[in-house]
């Protein structure tokens, strides 16, 4: 579970069983992992894996290391992206282990999913759209996690594609659906909702939620 204070970057790598906290870089890990123990001299390096190259996972080496050591069966990524954590999980996890794949942007999670099932291990479950689902899909599945990884946020291919409305440095349209079928722009939510309904957004969904003007801004 994620510490009161951590930031929106920080890992959360949670599971049935005892806990344990790593940190880096000002980072924090949550781990709980199951299992037999399986220790390993020989766990490998950021510098010996291969991520994308245009992104580099947050936490990749402990989450790598923690996973090594205890050999989950089902492991769930609730926040796939391109499949940079999973890709690379999925390297360390025995074939008969199951990566389920959980993300609302579905060329995202087609991209992650091509990318585990390159490596040829373990069996991909893919779900499209919130990771609320995934409680869902697993029982349907006859499936229970024992290790699930959650890097909350949007995905830096997102920021970077001024069309989706998410970036900081770039002119775009007012979009920002992290889910393109769907049919609820920003644009057209700041363009329809009433202040008050903006205004009740704004103190559920942002850190100026003591900010009463900031709907009637809007």
């Amino acid at each position: 579970h994620r510490k009161p204070n951590s930031r929106a970057g920080d890992k959360s790598l949670i599971s049935r069983g005892a806990g344990a906290w790593l940190k880096q870089d000002g980072y924090s890990l949550t781990a709980a992992i199951t299992g037999d123990p399986f220790v390993s001299s020989s766990a490998p390096t950021l510098q010996s894996m291969t991520p994308d190259p245009l992104h580099q996972p947050v936490l990749l080496q402990p989450a790598v290391d923690f996973l090594r050591e205890h050999q989950p069966r089902v492991v769930v990524d609730l926040t796939a992206g391109r499949g940079g954590h999973a890709s690379e999980l999925a390297r360390h996890l025995p074939e008969e282990s199951c990566v389920v794949l959980c993300d609302l942007d579905p060329e995202n999670l087609a991209a992650a999913t091509s990318r585990v099932e390159a490596i040829g291990g373990p069996s991909v479950l893919s779900i499209q759209g919130s990771f609320t689902r995934a409680p869902r899909m697993l029982k349907e599945k006859g499936l229970l996690a024992d290790a699930v990884l959650a890097d909350l946020g949007f995905a830096s291919n997102q920021v970077d594609d001024p069309d989706r409305g998410f970036s900081f440095m770039r002119d775009g349209p007012l979009d920002m659906r992290m889910d393109p079928s769907s049919p609820v722009t920003a644009a057209r939510l700041v363009a329809t909702a009433s202040q008050p309904e903006l205004t009740r957004i704004c103190h559920l969904y942002t850190s100026d939620a003591a900010d009463e003007g900031l709907g009637v801004d809007l």
